[in-house]
């Protein structure tokens, strides 16, 4: 979604965004998406992308909250993951 985005509005834009995809509800989600569109009239291209994607984002509003934060978490935990593999794996030796 940034891609669309200058660098200097990625903090406010993310913030929105977190707002639909953290929403409990999937009314909430959609209200939020409008709100989005709204807020942000200058990166049209943002909520087309999440309208045209809409149908696999509302898929994790089956499960309950808790399991949908795990899910994030992990996902942060695997990249933080990934990151040390390479690290080691390009660091031949280690002195100390």
């Amino acid at each position: 979604s940034l891609n669309f985005v200058a660098r200097t509005n990625w903090d406010a834009v993310c913030k929105d965004l977190k707002a639909i995809y953290l929403a409990p509800t999937l009314a909430e989600a959609e209200g939020n998406l409008k709100a989005f569109e709204n807020q942000w009239p200058q990166y049209p291209m943002v909520a087309q992308l999440w309208r045209r994607a809409w149908e696999r984002v509302t898929v994790c509003f089956a499960f309950p909250m808790a399991i949908r934060r795990m899910r994030y978490t992990t996902n942060a935990v695997e990249s933080l993951n990934s990151v040390l593999r390479c690290a080691m794996r390009n660091r031949a030796s280690f002195p100390s």
